[in-house]
Parts: structure tokens; C-alpha cells; sequence
């Protein structure tokens, strides 16, 4: 079996496209742009989606207001 170099063309990348660990920077994420990515996800979610997100705070509202009114 006998390869060719037209074999290894179909599994190349378009002209202009690299790989994204080529130009990406070698340094670890902090903490505050983990804590920001979150906080973009959340807000993405509750713009997306109003009535979930105003249930599930109602939901953790009731959770959160039970718990403290049993600690009194």
C-alpha cells in the first residue's frame, strides 16, 4: 500500500486557517476570568430564557428563605 501525498491533501486545513493552539498564548486563566466567563454564561441565559431564570430564582428564593426561617 503505497500513499501518495494527494492522501494527506484531503485531511489539510483551508488556505488561511490555522490551528487555534498555533496563536493562542501559553499562560494560565485566572480565577477572575473563569468567575467572568461564568457570569457572561449566566447573563446569556437568563436574556435567552427570562421565564426560566425568574422560576429558578423563585425556586432558590423559597429554598434559601425556608433554610433561614428555620434557623430563627
Amino acid at each position: 500500500m503505497v500513499q501518495g501525498s494527494d492522501d494527506t491533501e484531503d485531511f489539510t486545513l483551508e488556505s488561511g486557517i490555522g490551528r487555534l493552539q498555533d496563536n493562542s498564548p501559553q499562560r494560565r486563566a485566572t480565577a477572575g476570568e473563569h468567575v467572568e466567563d461564568t457570569l457572561d454564561l449566566v447573563r446569556d441565559i437568563v436574556v435567552d430564557m427570562p421565564l426560566v431564570a425568574a422560576g429558578t430564582v423563585a425556586v432558590w428564593g423559597l429554598v434559601l428563605g425556608g433554610w433561614l426561617a428555620r434557623r430563627r
